[in-house]
């Protein structure tokens, strides 16, 4: 009935190699999730602050659609400043092999879709509404039917664009966090 314990070894304290510092892939990590989160930030916080804010004002007037033209336009030189730095450490990964094929060519793919929805509406919608604009102008300051009908528009598709930014970001910065680590 004397069992004996069999002996363990869990008193035992393991060391843990110490991460081999890499400063350059950190600082590219660093300068693509910098990029991740200026393309989310302006974006999100247009969709979610200033749309919902400007479709409170009862009568739209033409200084509001005005700004809402220098906003889309703004968004869109951001999200292309953004996407070269994205673009640029994507390559620089790829040329230092710190993510997969696989990755990034999602990454790649990602931010081509997120430049479109960004620049997009620059080259398309934002010539038609200043002719609208210049048009609304030219009648003594009034906005009609059809114009208050394009500026909710506009502003449900700024809320849209900004929900897609916010999503396809996510999906770029988790991409973009490190996963593994080189020891010694």
């Amino acid at each position: 009935m004397n069992q004996q314990i069999p002996h363990t070894n869990w008193g035992l304290v393991h060391s843990i190699p110490r991460p081999i510092p890499d400063w350059n892939a950190q600082i590219l990590e660093y300068l693509f999730l910098l990029g991740v989160t200026l393309w989310m930030g302006a974006h999100t916080t247009s969709a979610l602050l200033v749309a919902p804010l400007v479709l409170k004002v009862s009568p739209p007037t033409l200084e509001m659609s005005l700004l809402l033209i220098k906003l889309i336009e703004n968004l869109g030189y951001i999200a292309s400043a953004a996407s070269g730095i994205l673009l640029l450490t994507t390559v620089g990964m790829h040329l230092m092999q710190l993510r997969s094929r696989r990755t990034i060519l999602l990454q790649l793919g990602l931010i081509l879709v997120m430049t479109i929805a960004a620049v997009l509406p620059i080259l398309w919608l934002v010539p038609k509404l200043t002719a609208l604009l210049r048009m609304a102008a030219l009648a003594d300051g009034q906005m009609p039917e059809t114009s208050l009908d394009v500026l909710t528009r506009i502003v449900a598709g700024i809320g849209t664009v900004g929900a897609l930014h916010l999503f396809f970001g996510a999906i770029l910065a988790s991409l973009g966090v490190r996963r593994s680590y080189r020891y010694i």
